[in-house]
């Protein structure tokens, strides 16, 4: 029964385990998820559904002048360097998750770039 309900699922006959192993363990990276999700009401969900969303501003000339440098300053950088500017660029990005304006955004990635060259 589990292999007939599995092969109308997923339409792959021998494949998909029975449901009874199928269940994920619970660790403790598993359980921390689930505490950390926080559960609200639909009005609440609602109400931030329906909240007016600034517009989302980005010179995209600047965005390809930045693109060009760093690949222009990272000629014949070896793969670790990449990913040291990789990590930095990702933590500004981090830093600037929540901006609509991302010209601050850009002009730090420009700073590291240049720290970092």
């Amino acid at each position: 029964p589990a292999l007939l309900s599995c092969h109308i699922v997923c339409n792959m006959p021998f494949v998909c385990a029975p449901p009874e192993t199928s269940l994920l363990r619970m660790t403790r990276g598993r359980r921390s998820q689930v505490e950390q999700q926080q559960h609200i009401s639909v009005e609440k969900a609602m109400e931030i559904l329906s909240e007016h969303t600034p517009p989302l501003i980005v010179n995209h000339q600047d965005l390809k002048d930045l693109l060009n440098e760093v690949v222009s300053r990272t000629e014949g950088f070896e793969v670790y360097q990449l990913e040291k500017l990789y990590a930095l660029l990702c933590q500004c990005i981090y830093r600037h998750r929540r901006d609509y304006d991302k010209t601050a955004l850009i002009q730090e990635m420009n700073k590291e770039i240049e720290n970092f060259t």
